[in-house]
């Protein structure tokens, strides 16, 4: 059972045992019974790795929820795992009681994020503002309790690692009308610490103890983290929603300087988080990193303080990333510096320094700011060209990621839950390095870095999963092959000089009848789903198209060594099931269209090609999420039967 955390947020935290399979884990059929216990299909064989899903009272994280989970879980191991930092980092829930959906995608994050972080190596956590919808009709009682919901969604998730909580400009309140707030104000500084700031598990200034912002160092990663507050309004500071202060301002470019010239600094990096980009708005920080980058010296006469820092010989740790949310998109890019003539913002240009957008966990206000038609701060546009939308009932109905960062070769990895909702991002942050592209590979998963430092060392595995065999392997640095590069599975590069292609051709297939058996002697009936006597048939285990769903794909299934025919066996057929075992519909195996199903189409042996659209019934039909099964005439030890495979 897992440790309760945050029991003074009133959380019932209860724990489900899951058993995740090694490999490409989307493909189990996972069910939930009565005692909360996730499990798949009889006969299979489960390794390495067992983790707790958590639920509240007798709720149950839904099965899309944990497929997903999984599936971004197993993605980020295929990222390098030695050297590196790891973050499960989660941005704008903007949770509205009144909006169901929005409660309802925040709650699977948090149930989301708890399975990641429990099958993952995860050296912190961060959760960068707006838990709040904040908009003008929210009363003081419902928003500070909308903060509270956020924190409990994630109590269990972040647990006791080290973890770092900024204020959006929603959380204080600020666009709540008078009417809204009665007899309260806005939350300045002084009320929202303990709500969000308190949360964190830095160093905060003891000058401004309230503040909202601290620093971390992780000394065996060799990375600070220092996490910025971008909504630091006090309440003598007038009505402010964005904000940082100019003491604000002095303990960054301290604690850059401190970095910076650590006796081993080269050897140290810096991540930085808050709500916004450290280029949004009037914030001077922006400067302050210029000047931290060039190794120069900065005097800001700024907020009632000139704020000084002299980064000569004190700039030698890496500036890594900027980590910031806000935004409720995926944009990469780098951070500009922003100058001020006479009071008024100039971009002077970007800098050698990236920041990347965490998306919204909210399921709506997608990508405002790239459907708006303007720019959004200083002249700089902060929207994207394409909006990813979230889909209800799906593994795309919330979005956050997993960054790891490859520090051994500069690369940084943004690996998003969401499905549909938006997409994976891999940065190199530094400018000596080459390109590692995974070419055409069949069916081999390539485990590599997407870049290497010049002259640093490669190394990556070749993996296919069981049924098939890898037939050749070839590597490339340069343009040039690279002769005994590649051996039993390992791909070895003492030293790269050049970029690197790696191709693979695989051979063979995976056999459905392995993992979901057989049942000889038994047939499908029509009318209920059940299995009944049949002498001569056989009839498939449990075929989970629940994967298909979610990824709006259409399926195809192909047998062979089983004669699927009705017109030579009259009882060959199908049926199929919602997730919880009840019978939906089924019918008889014939050629052509099978109407509400697919398409069937024989050989001379009676081995069959169904193909079912992505637009069918049996796909989309609200609820569906079906499991199939199959009936036909022969021995099952004969029969092969593969999802969207050629049988070769």
């Amino acid at each position: 059972m897992a440790e309760i955390y945050g029991a003074d947020l009133e959380m019932d935290l209860g724990d489900a045992a899951i058993i995740v399979e090694g490999g490409d884990i989307t493909t189990q059929a996972l069910t939930v019974t009565e005692n909360g216990t996730y499990t798949a299909p009889a006969g299979k064989a489960y390794s390495p790795v067992t983790v707790n899903v958590p639920h509240g009272g007798d709720e149950y994280p839904p099965d899309y929820t944990v497929r997903e989970a999984i599936r971004v879980s197993n993605l980020v191991n295929t990222r390098p795992n030695s050297n590196v930092f790891r973050i499960l980092v989660l941005s704008d829930a903007h949770i509205d009681k009144t909006n169901a959906q929005w409660v309802t995608s925040a709650k699977h994050a948090g149930q989301a994020a708890s399975i990641i972080r429990r099958a993952l190596d995860i050296d912190c956590c961060m959760h960068l503002g707006d838990s709040t919808a904040g908009s003008s009709t929210t009363t003081y009682d419902v928003g500070v309790e909308e903060i509270g919901m956020m924190r409990n969604n994630l109590s269990d998730a972040f647990g006791e690692l080290p973890q770092f909580w900024t204020v959006g400009n929603h959380d204080n309140l600020n666009y709540s009308s008078a009417a809204a707030l009665g007899d309260h104000t806005m939350l300045y500084a002084e009320q929202i610490y303990p709500m969000i700031g308190a949360l964190s598990t830095g160093t905060v200034d003891s000058q401004n103890q309230y503040g909202g912002y601290c620093y971390q160092d992780f000394t065996s990663k060799k990375i600070r983290v220092i996490c910025l507050n971008s909504v630091e309004v006090r309440a003598d500071s007038g009505s402010k929603s964005q904000w940082i202060s100019g003491r604000q301002c002095q303990w960054l470019a301290d604690r850059l300087y401190e970095v910076g010239s650590k006796s081993d600094a080269a050897q140290w990096g810096v991540i930085v988080c808050a709500h916004h980009p450290v280029d949004w708005m009037t914030f001077r920080v922006s400067q302050i990193f210029k000047a931290y980058l060039n190794g120069l010296s900065v005097s800001l006469p700024y907020d009632g303080v000139t704020i000084t820092k002299n980064f000569s010989g004190a700039n030698n740790a890496k500036l890594i990333c900027q980590l910031h949310g806000h935004v409720h998109n995926y944009l990469s890019g780098k951070v500009h510096a922003i100058g001020y003539a006479n009071n008024a913002p100039v971009d002077e240009g970007e800098m050698d320094y990236w920041r990347l957008a965490i998306p919204n966990v909210c399921f709506g206000r997608n990508n405002e700011y790239g459907r708006n038609s303007q720019t959004e701060s200083n002249g700089l546009e902060f929207g994207e060209t394409t909006t990813y939308y979230k889909t209800a009932d799906s593994g795309a109905d919330t979005a956050f990621c997993v960054v790891t960062i490859d520090l051994a070769n500069g690369v940084i990895y943004a690996d998003h839950y969401g499905l549909t909702a938006g997409y994976d991002r891999v940065i190199n942050y530094v400018s000596s390095s080459y390109t590692v592209t995974i070419g055409n590979v069949g069916k081999a998963t390539v485990n590599a870095p997407a870049f290497v430092a010049e002259g640093g060392s490669l190394t990556a595995t070749v993996s296919v999963p069981s049924g098939y065999t890898i037939d050749s392997v070839t590597v490339t640095m340069g343009g040039n092959v690279v002769s005994g590069a590649y051996s039993g599975g390992t791909i070895s590069i003492a030293s790269v000089t050049g970029d690197v292609v790696i191709t693979a051709v695989t051979s063979g297939y995976t056999n459905l009848i392995d993992t979901i058996g057989y049942t000889d002697g038994k047939r499908l009936s029509t009318s209920t789903g059940n299995l009944s006597d049949g002498t001569g048939y056989t009839t498939s285990g449990i075929i989970d198209l629940s994967d298909f769903v979610d990824k709006g794909e259409a399926v195809v299934i192909r047998t062979s060594g089983v004669d699927m025919r009705q017109s030579s066996h009259s009882l060959s057929s199908w049926a199929y099931y919602r997730p919880d075992g009840t019978f939906v519909g089924g019918g008889y195996l014939t050629a052509g269209e099978i109407s509400s199903f697919g398409t069937a189409a024989f050989d001379s042996n009676g081995n069959m090609t169904l193909t079912i659209p992505a637009d069918s019934p049996v796909l989309t039909a609200a609820g569906n999420r079906p499991k199939l099964r199959i009936a036909g005439h022969g021995a099952g030890a004969n029969w092969i039967v593969t999802v969207n495979e050629p049988i070769e």
